[in-house]
This record gives structure tokens, sequence and C-alpha cells, in this order.
């Protein structure tokens, strides 16, 4: 288990020394060591994600593991029907 409250849509950063997850509306990280065996240290907020389409497929971490590319979100306008 690698999230302690709960986390969807794992990536692993290209480092393999880290994976990041989406719990509730934040992107997490968690540092990871995968010799002699796994061992996942403490999951840590990174941003807060609901400006965001976060999903399965929605998003996808940089080679660097410092930068996401995400599908923003774009705000309901509500325009008056005529009549």
């Amino acid at each position: 288990m690698i999230s302690t409250e709960g986390g969807q849509y794992p990536r692993w950063a290209r480092s393999g020394r880290e994976i990041f997850f989406v719990s509730g509306d934040r992107m997490m990280s968690v540092d990871v060591e995968t010799q002699p065996g796994f061992k996942a240290g403490t999951p840590h907020a990174l941003f807060p994600t609901s400006d965001y389409l976060v999903g399965a497929g929605n998003y996808d971490v940089a080679p660097d593991g410092q930068h996401f590319l995400m599908v923003k979100q774009e705000e309901a306008s509500i325009s008056p029907k005529k009549s």
C-alpha cells in the first residue's frame, strides 16, 4: 500500500524512485526504493488538482519529475436563452 488516505491514477517517475498519484483533490508524491526490496516512504501533497480534469489518462509526468501535463477545467458559463 502506497497511499495512507486512498489514491488513484498512479504514475511512476521516470527515475523509478518516486510514484505520483491523486488523492481527493491533491496530487501526491511518495519516494520509493526498489532494491533490495520494495519500500515506500510517507506520501506528501504537491499541489491541489481541483482546477484540472485528472483521471486515468488525463495527466502525465515530465521526464524531470518536476512538471506535469494536465487538462485544465473550464468554468461553465451560463448564458441566458433567447426566446
